[in-house]
């Protein structure tokens, strides 16, 4: 688990990352239905954007609380977007997506 007292470390940050890069081919790999894979991966984004939030606050609270709240706001939009009538996501957009980066931390 990623939960500490203390600020996060670099190799902290990179576990999380790699955990996120993990769970989210997962998804892509085991779920056919494309509704399934988006809703799973905002899932495992919620958790690791929590924990950086988390990460954040211990040494800066107000940026913290922005980042709780963009993502917050992130949500929201995104809630509101998949209820539309006309949106139905294409797996391959998430696989090229995924092939486009096989790690959040390249560039």
């Amino acid at each position: 688990h990623f939960h500490s007292g203390a600020p996060a470390s670099r190799r902290e940050v990179e576990l999380l990352g790699e955990w996120l890069n993990s769970v989210l081919a997962d998804n892509i790999e085991n779920n056919e239905n494309p509704l399934d894979i988006v809703t799973n991966a905002q899932h495992w984004f919620s958790v690791a954007f929590n924990e950086l939030v988390r990460q954040v606050s211990i040494t800066c609270a107000e940026r913290g609380r922005l980042f709780a709240c963009i993502w917050k706001r992130n949500q929201d939009l995104f809630q509101k977007l998949i209820k539309r009538p006309n949106y139905i996501p294409r797996k391959r957009i998430y696989i090229k997506m995924s092939q486009r980066s096989n790690s959040i931390f390249e560039n």
